[in-house]
């Protein structure tokens, strides 16, 4: 029972980690979730693999396999989420595992329970996308060396090439852990020098078909699109930096974990660091002879952590900015492992402080992850509030639109499945992907007439973000415009003169969305232009 009872934790917490991503399973699809969604369901195996190879995407194919044989289980958009959940879930007792070879027992523990209950962790491990695929690979993939090195066998290193390359056709970045694990282990494990580049050629070779795709990958505007989604200077750097090493991925992190649970995660951190030191160099002669005396896990722990950061800041030197917080979820494990690490070397006393503040903090963080405010945009509330309260004839606007997806879909295209005449804002007229400063956006003014002229006098039913600003031609300053028309200004709806306002029904959540009931008497237009948008419709 004794030798049992690590795993029974790693159990217990493999199990909470499955309620708290099952959490987030069901919310709302949002931003690049639609594009895989709209990739998989619209094309067959081998054509989603080819768009994904053109300008459609800018990640490896890998992902979009999975997802494509998960969406054939069944008609829930959710299933796109599938192999990113089971990723999420196994990941934690391989954690354990990894924390146990590195660093032994406690260290496992804490690493396995610091990876459940991180906000980050649990985002990507319910998003429709390749970043918690790739975690699990890169964890398989540092095992499988760490056993390789220590027993010779060569079935661990047919499995350290195969996560290499898995890792690598699941997301670019892996790039980044992989080479520098790779440099620890040709420094810390010489006898393990040959088995390990053979294994990397390997995985290299196997990479080799999706070259053509990496080359296209290159050539798109990705600092652009990068910038656009992320943003760009230090500060956003920052601002990524430490969303990525204690928040969530979507939320600034006074908000998530709050400023209050980062900086008890910083100080417990801060006090077991100190006690390792000091720890040391008490029980060495000198300083020197205390940084020889540093494991070599230790330090694989560190390059794991610091890889990508690193590797991303160089680049940003160069020019290429990718240093957001997605794009450093290479080193999440690594990350999470050197916190663990921490906590479980400090010692039984300030270990235990440490441990309270770390452990504390990340499980209400965890918490706080599961509250409404921290959802996705609440799509499928307002839905089921427009199918429940509306008639068939009745006209929905969505003016979320499609942002920076690159597919032309929004949430609503799945969500809203009555068949109420659906009106898009801002979505793209043309062909995909729809890079961000390649998008043509149609009049938003004809848009609205459109839809207004089709309502005729019935309920419109506007899905709109906090941002977007709705007003009146009789409101100040818009005088010049026509009170019979709707019209469209920078993140201002203006409504015709005679609206009514029937409700307002908001859906708490990130970014959450708001439906208004409005009815209008519009008056019909002359002949012409009837026929005009008659041909304009058919288009």
């Amino acid at each position: 029972m004794r030798a049992r009872w690590p795993w029974i934790v790693v159990g217990v917490l493999t199990l909470i980690g499955l309620l708290l991503r099952l959490h987030d399973y069901g919310q709302s699809l949002v931003g690049d979730e639609l594009s895989t969604l709209w990739i998989v369901e619209n094309h067959n195996l081998a054509d989603t693999v080819s768009f994904v190879k053109g300008d459609g995407e800018i990640t490896p194919p890998l992902y979009f396999i999975l997802a494509w044989l998960a969406t054939r289980l069944g008609d829930s958009p959710e299933l796109v989420r599938l192999p990113a959940m089971v990723a999420g879930v196994v990941s934690i007792p391989l954690m354990y595992e990894l924390g146990l070879r590195t660093a032994g027992k406690w260290s496992g523990l804490a690493s396995a329970a610091i990876f459940t209950c991180s906000p980050f962790m649990i985002y990507f491990s319910a998003n429709g996308r390749a970043y918690s695929i790739m975690t699990l690979f890169l964890i398989g993939s540092t095992l499988a060396m760490l056993a390789g090195a220590r027993t010779g066998r060569a079935r661990w290193w047919v499995l350290f090439g195969a996560g290499t390359c898995l890792a690598m056709y699941s997301h670019y970045t892996a790039a980044f852990v992989l080479g520098a694990q790779l440099l620890w282990l040709l420094w810390a494990c010489p006898g393990a020098r040959k088995p390990a580049l053979i294994s990397t050629a390997v995985a290299a070779v196997l990479f080799l078909p999706w070259l053509p795709g990496l080359l296209s990958d290159l050539d798109s505007p990705t600092t652009e699109i990068l910038s656009a989604i992320q943003g760009s200077g230090w500060t956003a750097k920052k601002i990524g930096i430490e969303t990525w090493a204690f928040g969530h991925p979507l939320m600034l992190p006074g908000e998530l974990p709050g400023s209050a649970v980062m900086w008890a995660i910083c100080v417990g951190l801060l006090i077991g660091l100190a006690s390792i030191v000091f720890r040391g160099l008490i029980r060495a002669e000198s300083v020197r002879e205390s940084l020889a005396g540093i494991p070599k896990e230790y330090v694989l722990v560190a390059v794991l952590a610091l890889a990508t950061p690193v590797c991303e800041a160089l680049l940003l030197l160069l020019g290429t900015d990718l240093l957001g917080a997605r794009n450093l979820t290479a080193s999440s494990y690594g990350l999470l492992l050197a916190m663990g690490t921490i906590v479980a070397s400090a010692g039984m006393v300030w270990g235990s402080v440490s441990a309270v503040l770390v452990l504390g903090g990340f499980a209400v963080a965890a918490g706080k992850s599961m509250e409404a405010s921290a959802g996705n945009p609440d799509f499928i509330g307002a839905a089921d509030y427009i199918e429940a309260e509306s008639a068939p004839d009745d006209v929905v606007i969505d003016a979320f639109g499609a942002g920076l997806s690159p597919v032309p879909l929004a949430p609503m295209d799945f969500y809203l499945r009555d068949g109420q005449p659906l009106y898009h804002l801002n979505r793209p007229s043309t062909p995909p992907p729809f890079l961000p400063f390649t998008t043509v956006i149609p009049s938003q003014d004809k848009l609205l007439q459109r839809a207004f002229r089709q309502a005729d006098g019935r309920s419109i039913y506007i899905v709109k973000p906090d941002a977007l600003q709705i007003s009146s031609v009789d409101d100040p300053g818009h005088e010049s415009l026509d009170p019979t028309q709707p019209h469209w200004a920078d993140r201002e709806l203006i409504l015709p003169r005679g609206t009514e306002l029937l409700a307002a029904e908001p859906f708490d959540s990130l970014d959450p969305p708001t439906v208004l009931v409005i009815r209008a008497s519009v008056p019909q237009a002359k002949q012409g232009q009837q026929e005009e948008a008659a041909k304009a419709d058919s288009k």
